[in-house]
């Protein structure tokens, strides 16, 4: 079996490098209405001084994703239907 080349480590950044945790981050959330993305939200809700939600995008629950909307007025939403859409703006 051949030797593999040995890759350099990685330069550890000085301490002042690091991104800071305490910034507060915009996160779009895709699936907002699925199981992965209402555990995501919850997340959010458990972290408001470094999480808020800026986009969410649903497959067909409108219902859910009008509540999420409501509740976290991110700056836009999306959702797959056309009709379930034009519904969502009235």
């Amino acid at each position: 079996m051949p030797d593999l080349p040995t890759l350099p480590a990685a330069p550890i950044p000085a301490p002042d490098r690091i991104p800071s945790l305490d910034i507060l981050r915009g996160v779009a959330v895709l699936g907002s209405t699925g199981s992965i993305g209402t555990s995501t939200l919850k997340v959010a809700d458990d972290l408001p001084d470094r999480l808020r939600i800026v986009g969410m995008a649903a497959g067909g629950n409108s219902e859910l994703l009008l509540e999420q909307t409501l509740k976290y007025q991110p700056a836009a939403i999306s959702i797959t239907d056309p009709a379930k859409a034009n519904e969502l703006q009235t």
